[in-house]
């Protein structure tokens, strides 16, 4: 990323565009190291990871320079080390002063079943969060392992937590205090809610949720907790995944947040034998959208619960709708539809979209210990700005040798896709990838583990990791995104606020900025007009989900699909919580093709989102070179043209004023 002076960034946005093209270019910075390819389609590349033992269990930007690095877990789940993104050799290198295991004394006792980078003693530098369980199963210890911002995690010194159920707490920010806390079920407390602040100790209290008899919620293991805005006002709420025992069916709740607290606004029944719940907005229409997989004997079933709001306002439409520079307006009457086959529940039959009757979902780790859930990876691969859909299938529906990695392209409905009421409503369906997407058959056999999204290189373009099993270790192969897509992107991210630049800790800039501090829960929310002129809202969260290696990146990249215009409004939340007001910052006229980060630092009780810091950092096009040669070349024989003329048009002169020069002499003869 090619930084702007800070006397830009005071500027406002609308006369960066002034700026910004000379930057563009002049500021271009392309790596070197970074592989070419002349056709499309993704790409096995070497990124430094081929001979490493382990596959990646997590994401954080560890040492702040703004590149997303990676957690390593071993084959063995003991040992734990971070990545860090080199981008002048396009390769991770490992940092050795990293490696952490559950238990240092003993580290064959227990084996890793989570791992949760994050700020936890908020003093802008990332620690890891370590889950562990005797072989995979039983109660839950966790351990927290400070780091210094740089290269090192403090192997010998961390803080324990008290244990939980086997149900993994995820990360909330309960008390809107914009530091991670930990919502679950602590050991012996019958699995009553409760939370751990670990900036306060490593004891857990109880949540005083106002639960009933009809929204009491016993957690399901595993479940698919999330901290997430589903009501549309950009503060995240908690949606939690709830064991209705003896139905045989898993229950969601949704817990809105309010400046007076969490209040508890709806319950659903999902389909029996439902997988775990991922959020997207399938359909770009700015609100967050639910997706999970269902089996039986005969199929598997992609299902897409469509969170139905109150539309954008349209033309002099000012009722009943969303004014589109006002979009951080909560709608409390918001509610999913889970009646088959309507235009709130679309569901998509898996051998349909392959093609391939003996297709099944890949819904469990099994070759890790503790068998985690296997989530549908979301990510806009194509930057059109709907996302898309990373399974693993195989013939017998686990993670056997026979799994298969596949791209799922979103698409719109039609009559042979969904349903008449879908299609009517614009929903949307999923296509198969077939074309340029051999690289996913991972050479050399094994068992998939897993497959998740990264952007590899912060170019804007969601690269694809699968991480296989092969003769008894762990493998990770990077699989480049090399398919041209004639569309642009926005990468945002968030962090905790714990400070507004370096954080003052006695010495002169000790460590690069706290970028790495990611805030969980943070919400995006934009417009942006199309091609044709249709304004759009869109919205994408970060970090909404912390549980059962759920690979979330610490950024929200979102595809602005083809426009020819700036993001007209872009709404940026935190769940901050204050009497007076929501915590929603408004930033306008933002650039596309470039990184946003947003620190919500306040430095008093009476500060707000308007003292909040923006810094952007233009994405600068692999074509830079090439466009800056053609440039030069085009002036050089445009200067050349100019010049001929101009030296023609001398001569001609010189020519004409010689004859004048010559009748004048020959008539005074």
């Amino acid at each position: 990323m090619t930084r702007i002076p800070c006397l830009l960034q005071k500027l406002p946005t609308a006369l960066l565009s002034y700026f910004l093209p000379p930057l563009l270019v002049l500021g271009a910075a392309v790596s070197a190291k970074a592989p070419k390819f002349s056709t499309p389609g993704l790409f096995d590349v070497d990124v430094g990871l081929g001979q490493v033992d382990g596959i990646v269990a997590a994401f954080g930007d560890f040492n702040g320079d703004k590149f997303t690095d990676i957690f390593v877990l071993d084959s063995a789940q003991i040992t734990l080390t971070a990545y860090a993104w080199d981008h002048g050799s396009f390769r991770f290198r490992a940092l050795p002063n990293t490696a952490i295991a559950f238990d240092p004394t003993n580290p064959l006792a227990v084996a890793i079943s989570n791992v949760v980078p994050g700020d936890f003693n908020y003093d802008g530098k990332l620690d890891v969060l370590l889950m562990g369980q005797n072989d995979g199963k039983g109660d839950i210890g966790m351990r927290i392992f400070y780091g210094n911002g740089v290269d090192s995690l403090n192997a010998t010194s961390f803080l324990e937590l008290e244990s939980a159920t086997g149900m993994q707490p995820f990360i909330v920010d309960y008390t809107g205090g914009m530091k991670p806390e930990l919502l679950g079920c602590p050991v012996g407390q019958d699995r009553k809610l409760s939370l751990w602040q670990p900036t306060v100790g490593g004891t857990a209290s109880e949540v005083p949720l106002a639960q009933n008899s009809t929204s009491l919620c016993a957690l399901a293991n595993p479940h698919s907790n999330a901290f997430v805005d589903l009501d549309g006002d950009c503060l995240a709420d908690m949606f939690l995944t709830c064991d209705l025992a003896g139905t045989g069916h898993t229950t969601v709740q949704i817990w809105r947040n309010t400046p007076d607290g969490f209040v508890f606004s709806q319950q659903h029944a999902l389909p029996p034998g439902s997988g775990p719940v991922t959020f997207a907005d399938v359909d770009g229409d700015g609100a967050m959208d639910m997706i999970f997989a269902t089996c039986d004997s005969s199929d598997c079933y992609i299902h897409v619960l469509y969170n139905m709001q109150i539309p954008l306002c349209a033309g002099e439409e000012t009722q009943n709708c969303r004014n589109p520079h006002d979009l951080c307006v909560a709608d409390p009457s918001f509610t999913f539809d889970l009646t088959d086959k309507s235009s709130g529940h679309v569901v998509h039959s898996l051998s349909a979209i392959t093609g391939n009757s003996k297709d099944r979902l890949v819904l469990e780790a099994s070759k890790l210990k503790s068998a985690p859930p296997v989530p549908i990876r979301v990510g806009d691969f194509n930057n059109d700005g709907y996302p898309d859909l990373l399974v693993t299938t195989s013939a017998g529906g686990s993670s056997s040798s026979s799994s298969v990695v596949r791209l799922l392209k979103s698409v719109s409905c039609g009559s042979s896709t969904c349903s008449a009421a879908a299609d009517s409503a614009g929903r949307r369906a999923f296509e198969l990838v077939d074309d340029g997407v051999a690289a996913l058959a991972v050479p050399g056999g094994g068992a998939n583990v897993v497959a998740t999204f990264m952007d590899l290189d912060e170019d804007g373009t969601l690269d694809v990791l699968v991480g296989v099993l092969v003769d008894g270790k762990f493998r990770t192969h990077a699989i480049l995104n090399n398919f041209y897509n004639d569309a642009f992107f926005l990468k945002a991210l968030v962090s905790n606020g714990v400070c507004p630049a370096w954080c003052p800790t006695g010495d002169k800039f000790p460590s690069p900025k706290p970028y790495g501090v990611n805030y969980a829960g943070a919400s995006f929310k934009y417009t942006v007009l199309d091609t044709a002129g249709r304004r759009r809202a869109r919205q994408a969260a970060q970090l909404s989900q912390s549980t059962y290696f759920s690979l979330q990146t610490p950024y929200a990249l979102f595809g602005l699909g083809r426009t020819n215009n700036y993001i007209e409004d872009l709404f940026v939340g935190v769940a901050r919580r204050k009497a007076k007001s929501a915590e929603v910052a408004t930033f306008q006229g933002v650039i596309p093709n470039s990184q946003l980060i947003v620190i919500p630092y306040e430095d008093s009780e009476d500060a707000g989102p308007t003292s909040w810091i923006l810094e952007l950092y233009v994405n600068p096009s692999s074509a830079s070179r090439s466009v800056m040669l053609v440039l030069l070349t085009s002036l050089a024989i445009l200067a050349s043209v100019v010049g001929g003329l101009h030296w023609t048009e001398k001569r001609e002169d010189e020519k004409e004023r010689r004859k004048a020069l010559h009748a004048i002499n020959f008539d005074a003869l």
